[in-house]
């Protein structure tokens, strides 16, 4: 009877320190600041970290304005569900990196912006989409020498706008023909290759996106260029600058000085 009562013990033990490895960090804003940092600012003090489980950026949960701050390190090896719902989250020159399944911002006005040479690398890029939900109004803005790593897939339902920066995609994309759904680029390049050599033209997907308006350059002012020499499996697409009369028509000389300042 004893070795039975000692067994159950240490079964309960064991369950007992799995379910607090598996513990989600939700973030709260109920801390003093909005920096993703700020142990306060998380459900229980539990911050993002390899051995928690998911992190829920949920907008249902802010105690404060739905703005999140990044300009710290972490690294994780769980899903990132969020921003959802119209939360904020700002990588600063910070660097946030998972090796989870997911990272998905959903939400009509829901925002990521990486900005100031921060760094965001996930497994799965999926703004605007979470499998089964589609939200076209969720953002994801890029800036200056800023870089966004997908080591595998990026399927959008939402808009990608490069002003700067990088965004580089391993395992292709799949863009959701949703009329309120593109990537425009203003500066930097989105990068695509694929593991799957031979099965996917990648050239020609990418074409096809900016004849149907899916890929654009300046809002549509510009034009695309899909550079197909520079990777053996892969494409480099960025944007051609308009001419300098369209883009005062447009009000986009101001846009293109700042992106040269910074």
């Amino acid at each position: 009877m004893k070795a039975k009562w000692l067994q159950a013990v240490v079964v309960l033990a064991v369950l007992g320190i799995a379910g607090h490895a598996a513990a989600d960090a939700i973030w709260t804003g109920a801390g003093s600041d909005d920096l993703w940092s700020n142990a306060d600012n998380w459900q229980d003090g539990i911050l993002p970290a390899v051995g928690v489980g998911t992190t829920i950026l949920n907008a249902n949960n802010d105690a404060g304005n739905d703005y999140l701050l990044m300009n710290s390190t972490a690294t994780l090896d769980g899903d990132i569900f969020g921003p959802e719902w119209g939360m904020h989250l700002d990588i600063d020159g910070g660097n946030l990196t998972t090796t989870g399944w997911s990272f998905a911002p959903i939400g009509e006005t829901s925002m990521v912006e990486v900005r100031n040479a921060g760094y965001l690398q996930v497994h799965n890029l999926l703004p605007g989409w979470s499998w089964w939900y589609e939200t076209p109004g969720t953002m994801l803005n890029v800036y200056d020498t800023s870089m966004v790593k997908a080591t595998d897939w990026m399927w959008t339902g939402g808009r990608v706008t490069l002003y700067g920066g990088t965004v580089d995609i391993d395992g292709a994309v799949n863009l959701l023909y949703n009329p309120l759904s593109w990537v425009d680029i203003y500066d930097g390049e989105l990068i695509i290759r694929t593991r799957y050599s031979g099965e996917r033209d990648l050239a020609a997907e990418a074409a096809a996106w900016y004849a149907d308006g899916y890929l654009k350059a300046f809002g549509g002012a510009g034009e695309i260029l899909i550079d197909t020499d520079t990777l053996v499996d892969g494409v480099i697409i960025s944007a051609v600058i308009p001419e300098p009369a369209t883009m005062v028509l447009l009000g986009l000389g101001g846009l293109l000085a700042l992106g040269r300042r910074k």
